[in-house]
This record gives C-alpha cells, structure tokens and sequence, in this order.
C-alpha cells in the first residue's frame, strides 16, 4: 500500500481567518489553536471543543501556542516580547506570570521532545536556556533589514535552518549547528529569474520549490552550503508553482505540498514519496489562499478550507518499489497476474505467498476489485469502497462473499451489512446456497415456552456469518447507534434464541459460534440501546430482556458450579484422588495434622 490521504473531515469554524495564528498538536493528540485573541483546544476525532483560553490584560498572541511535552503546560508568545506557561487546569490566565525578553520572538518549536526559542535576530535556544538569559540582547545572524520566513529544526540530525529574506526580496540560507560545535554558515539561494514559492526541511535534506516549478533538493550534511540550492529533484506540475505553496514535513519518508490549482479552482494538497520524487495521494481543496494555511499533526494535515479547518489524516507506509509503483498499475490491464514467482522455483513456497488480491474471488467479484483504483491500500478501505453500492443494491451473494474472503472488514461495514441483512425478506435468501442445519425453535421449560428464531433459515445464516468476524468491541459499539431500535430488537432476539438453542459453543470449532463472541454482542447492544429498552412501553419488550437476564443468570450459576468442580477434576486427572482408594473400597484414611 503506498502512502495516502483519507477523506478530509471538518474541525471547526468559530475564528476569524485575518486572526488565525497558527496550529499544533496537544496532548492525546488534541489540537492547539491560536488566534489573535484566545487559545482552543479540540479534539481532532469528535471535534469537540475542550477548553479555551482568552485574556483581557494582555497584548495578542503572535506566535502559535505549543505543547511542553516534558512539562505537559502550554507556553504562548504574547506581543512578541513575552512568553507565559499554564496548565491544563488554569481558567484565568491573566493571573498566570509572563516572562519578558529582551529580544523579539519570532515562534516556538517543539523538536525531540524540547521546546526550542527562534529569535527574531536567528538566536535558537531551548526554553529553559532562554528563560535564564531573557533579558539579555540574543546576537544572532539575521539583519536588521531581514526577515525570517521559514524556520526548521530536526534534533536528531542536530541541524536548524533558517531562510530570511530581505526588502528587495533577496533569499538567504542560514544553517546552524545545535550543539554549538560550529559556527553558523549562510549562502545566498538564487536561480536564475525565479521566485521561491515553498521550501521544507525533511531528514536533513533542503527541499525548495521555485516559480519554474522545478524543485530542488539541497542534502545539508554532505553537499556543500555554496551549492544551494543543490540537483534539480523533480518537476512539479499538479499545482501552479508561480503562486506562493506550503511544504509540511508529514514523515521521515514524506512531505505535503499545497498550493493552487493549476486550473484555478480552489487548491491541491499533494503527498509526496521523498525518496521516489512522487506523488502517491492527492486530494482537491475548495479554495487558495496566499500563503496557504496550513499545518501537520500526527492526527492528520490541518487546514483552511473555505473559512473552515479541515483536517485530512493520511497513512504513511515504508517506501518501496512494491507499495509505491504497485499503486500506479493501470487499471485496464487486460490479464493482471494471479500468481506471484521466485527465482528458486525448487524452494518451498509458503501458503500466501501466491496468493493477490484477486486470489480465492469469484469472476464477479474480481470485477470490481478492478474497477476501483484503489486496490493498493488497505483491505479494510478497500472493503469500505466496495460495500457501499452492495449494500445500496442488496446484491446478497456479493455481500456474503465479501464477508466471507475478506479478514479486514470495518466495523461500519459489518453493522451496514448486518442492517441490510435484518430489513431484507426471509424470501430473499431463500435458494441462494446451501445452508447449514439450524432449529428454528426451540421449547423452553417454564414460562419462556417455545422460542422462535426471528429470521428464516438463509437469513440466520447470513446474519451469523457476520458474527464470526473480528471486530474491536469500542469501534462496534459505536456505529451500533446506525441501527434503528426495531433492527436492534430483531438482532437482540436472533442472539438470545442462537444462546437457548445451544448454537454458540464455549469453545468453538473453525465454522462454530462462539458464546463469547455472540454474548459481547448481546452487550454492547444492550448498552448502546439501554435507555430505548427501558423507557419502551411494549410487553414483548420487557418480556425478553427478563429472559436474556434469566438466562445468562443460570448459566453463571452453571459456570460457578463449574469453577467449584475444578480442584476436584484436577486431583481425578492427576491420579491423586484414585490412588489413595477412593474408588476401589467402602473407605480411606485420611491424616489430619491439628496445630495451634
């Protein structure tokens, strides 16, 4: 699978753009987001607001806030000449003590798990340093005259960079060594009438993009500083690189790019293979902005679209010819390959290691795999693209076989299939193949009577295919909200007669159900419907709960009785109760040993 982005989700609304500072991560991977006048933070997955902070006293924030990772607190630029740190818990900000410096910042970074100061003269210091020299003029290489329009550490290459321009639009580079070892070194970045319009720093590697629209790539370890801006790298042309772009380093392997359409429609975000000079995923934004909003957390790409932060995650995986290039195979293949070959055709091959995604696939289903391009992510994606028009035309053979070959199915798929299942007829799966044998009734002692299975023969079957399938039981309980309350009483039903008929077994066979299985079920059913259950009014409603409760209630009595038994049938297994006669004569000695 080659690296990727997903669907892009909306964050939030409520700042003004003309006020909006900047983005960054938060602990839990919740997000920090700085405007003029206040600090948010939300988290990414719900998009929920979880705390904020405003202030009436103090000048407006001019950097974006950022995490401490070893402190946890949150630490703002305020006014360019103060920093102040707070906890989580502080409501009143105003109360908390700023620290004024003597020299203008220009932002915070956060590199390696420290918090480093870029001043507005170049200086770089970690946090700490800077707090116990504050007042002190920090010197550094930047003129007076220059200004600082991007900046970029990477501690584990012990490397900052710094690129200032001056009035008249001349680009200088200056790199400098963390640990002081070195002096800072400074080049003049020029190609020859063009414009810079995006740069990024990527595992020691200079990456700058120019209004030609070829990118270069300048390696800050090997190659000289005089050769900036270093090889042509690649020629970019899904977006008009004569407008101002924004390059954020996603991965060790990758990078994103945004920048305008080269139609003019709104922007593009790209990602980018480093080390194959390629774009392996792309997505369409709605509008451009000059310069493009736009950050990386680990929860995804941040950005503005349309007045709005959009969030768009993405998957990186290793970069390879097979998951890159494999990605890229046409569609209209005539005869893809079904097998895959060795050199060593004497060897020993490996059950799998033959097998593609088209292996172990009806025609029909092979079909579709190839008509969608996106065969080279993940099956669970892939799972999720092709169910959608299944289920919408209750294609039922299609759907069990989907079901069936495919061992990464999302939660969301199983929960759709299993509602289209319920609100299918019984006539439906009538003659669609044959089904394994199945009572459906079951006569109960005392006043339960008969218990009737509430799906026909194909039906049950279908619907207990599915729940055989792995599944992570906080994802399922969620998307059981999807499931109307009649769905849900028809599936709790189905559980509970699977349970009386003695369908789940404690310890199931490869084609058995499992009663853990279909027992977590009935739970997360029971809890994400709960207040529906109680609140309802229907007899037959209250009638099967007190059942399941009587019904699970004696099988833990049956279970406990079982617990008592074991010390018992251990002794019996070991041979160390038989030896000792118990069963070859009317009685045994025993010896008791009394102590005080």
């Amino acid at each position: 699978m080659a690296a990727t982005l997903l669907n892009t989700n909306f964050l939030c609304s409520d700042f003004n753009l003309k006020n909006l500072i900047g983005v960054s991560e938060n602990l839990e991977e919740h997000l920090i987001i700085t405007c003029k006048g206040f600090v948010k933070v939300y988290n990414a997955h719900d998009q929920k607001l979880i705390q904020s902070w405003t202030t009436k006293t103090w000048h407006p924030f001019t950097a974006p806030a950022v995490c401490d990772p070893e402190s946890k607190k949150i630490i703002a630029v305020i006014n360019h000449s103060s920093i102040s740190r707070w906890n989580h818990t502080d409501d009143d900000i105003d109360k908390v003590k700023k620290e004024n410096f003597g020299t203008s910042i220009h932002q915070l970074i956060v590199s390696g798990g420290v918090v480093y100061v870029v001043f507005s003269t170049g200086q770089i210091e970690d946090l700490e340093s800077a707090l116990k020299t504050r007042k002190e003029v920090k010197p550094g290489c930047v003129g007076e005259n220059e200004t600082i329009t991007y900046a970029a550490i990477e501690i584990e290459e012990n490397i900052a960079v710094l690129v200032v321009k001056d009035q008249e639009n001349h680009v200088k580079v200056w790199q400098l060594n963390l640990s002081g070892g070195s002096l800072p070194v400074c080049c003049n970045m020029v190609v020859k009438d063009e414009r810079l319009t995006g740069v990024c720093m990527l595992s020691a590697k200079l990456y700058t993009l120019w209004s030609n629209g070829i990118m270069y790539c300048h390696n800050l370890h090997s190659d000289a500083i005089e050769r900036l801006p270093g090889r042509q790298y690649s020629t970019v042309t899904l977006i008009d690189s004569s407008r101002t772009a924004r390059m954020l380093p996603v991965s060790s392997s990758h990078f994103a790019v945004i920048g305008a359409d080269v139609k003019d429609e709104g922007s593009m975000l790209l990602l980018w293979d480093a080390k194959f000079a390629m774009v392996t995923s792309k997505r369409r934004l709605k509008m451009y902005y000059d310069p493009p909003y736009a950050w990386v957390s680990s929860v995804g790409i941040i950005f503005v679209d349309g007045g709005s932060l959009s969030c768009t995650p993405y998957v990186i995986t290793d970069s390879t010819l097979a998951t890159v290039f494999g990605s890229r195979v046409s569609a209209d293949v005539d005869c893809p390959p079904e097998a895959c070959y060795g050199w060593d055709a004497t060897a020993d091959v490996k059950k799998g290691e033959t097998e593609t995604i088209y292996t172990n696939k009806s025609e029909k289903l092979v079909e579709i795999v190839r008509s969608v391009d996106k065969i080279s992510l993940s099956e669970s994606v892939l799972v999720g693209t092709i169910l959608g028009p299944l289920v919408e035309n209750r294609d039922l053979l299609l759907l069990h076989e989907v079901i069936t070959v495919f061992e990464d199915i999302p939660e969301s798929c199983l929960v759709k299939v299993i509602q289209c299942y319920i609100r299918c007829k019984d006539s439906e799966f009538d003659g669609l193949f044959k089904y394994p044998a199945m009572p459906m009734e079951v006569e109960c002692a005392g006043e339960e009577g008969v218990v009737r299975c509430p799906f026909g023969p194909g039906k049950a079957a279908f619907v207990n295919t599915i729940l055989k399938k792995p599944y992570t039981d906080s994802h399922l309980a969620k998307e059981f909200t999807m499931l109307s309350f009649e769905d849900t009483l028809c599936l709790i039903r189905h559980l509970y007669f699977l349970i009386v008929a003695g369908e789940v077994l404690i310890c199931p066979g490869e084609d058995d159900l499992s009663l853990g299985e279909v027992s977590e079920w009935l739970s997360l059913l029971l809890d994400t419907k709960y207040h529906q259950l109680i609140l309802s009014s229907e007899v037959d409603v209250h009638r099967l709960l007190l059942s399941c409760f009587s019904r699970i209630s004696n099988m833990h009595k049956l279970l406990q009785e079982l617990i008592a038994l074991e010390p018992l049938i251990e002794r019996i297994a070991d041979d160390s109760y038989t030896s000792q006669g118990a069963f070859c004569s009317g009685y045994s000695l025993e010896k008791l040993v009394i102590t005080r």
